[in-house]
């Protein structure tokens, strides 16, 4: 299993991971929201709504609050090298459903970037609600989705709370001599209006790409127990969901769980 390895007392990472308990997310997606079930093995997959496992189609029906989060919003990283800062933010386009090619070549200049996000939210549920909801309901314990879970073949991770933006920036760090200007109207033509998002620069070292929906670029998940019957329970379990692969990098290296849990932050990626 491979992994970013991103330094752990970057300002950015730790606000969300040890402030918010917040996973950061590889590739930034629409669909990762409150009340999404995420099967947790070696690796970390969307399964889809909670309420496509409840039997007898009692539903869970509870208030997603918003809240806006100033501390995050802006708050840049440490520098980190620039394929790593690609990656990023490419996995923030994909969410866009648009690539980063025709932008790469503006940061061949550099060597150090860091990244931040602007217009912070986080979408969430109250946990107390969400176990007071599930306590007189069951999971279908004829699903194959939930047997896997009660025979523990899987774990049972339920999104609580999202953290998004439509607003991603990129700034370069360390340059190695040459000065490449960003050409944002060859960079908004590439992008495509009908995928609205628009790229813009306040200054030479500096790139944003503001969208009109909000992605999720980090979560957090409660863990759910499910006996032979479908009873549900709340797990006291800390969720390490994050500790997932990420595409393969030159600079991407082995680590183990133990290791990386102590000293370092990992992006995790979402299979669909």
């Amino acid at each position: 299993m491979s992994f970013i390895k991103l330094c752990s007392d970057d300002k950015l990472l730790k606000t969300l991971r040890e402030t918010f308990s917040a996973n950061p997310i590889t590739v930034p997606e629409e669909r990762i929201k409150p009340l999404v079930v995420l099967s947790r093995t070696n690796s970390t997959t969307y399964l889809g709504p909670i309420n496509d496992l409840i039997e007898n189609g009692e539903l869970v029906k509870i208030e997603i609050k918003d809240s806006v989060m100033a501390n995050v919003s802006g708050t840049s990283s440490k520098s980190v090298k620039v394929n790593i800062g690609l990656q990023i933010m490419d996995g923030f386009l994909k969410g866009f459903g648009v690539g980063s090619g025709a932008i790469k070549s503006s940061f061949n200049d550099t060597k150090q970037v860091s990244f931040s996000f602007q217009n912070v939210h986080r979408y969430y549920v109250d946990v107390t609600a969400l176990t007071k909801n599930l306590k007189n309901r069951k999971f279908d314990p004829k699903d194959p989705i939930v047997k896997a879970f009660i025979e523990e073949k899987a774990k049972c991770h339920v999104i609580t709370s999202v953290i998004t933006s439509n607003n991603f920036s990129m700034k370069k760090e360390e340059q190695n001599g040459t000065n490449i200007d960003f050409n944002i109207n060859a960079i908004n033509s590439s992008l495509g209006s009908e995928n609205k998002i628009e790229a813009s620069s306040s200054s030479k070292l500096e790139i944003s790409f503001k969208g009109q929906k909000q992605l999720a670029f980090a979560y957090t998940a409660a863990i759910l127990e499910i006996d032979i019957d479908g009873n549900v329970s709340y797990s006291t379990e800390s969720d390490e969901s994050f500790l997932t692969n990420t595409p393969e990098d030159n600079d991407t290296e082995f680590i183990e769980p133990e290791y990386f849990i102590e000293n370092a932050f990992g992006l995790s990626e979402i299979k669909f």
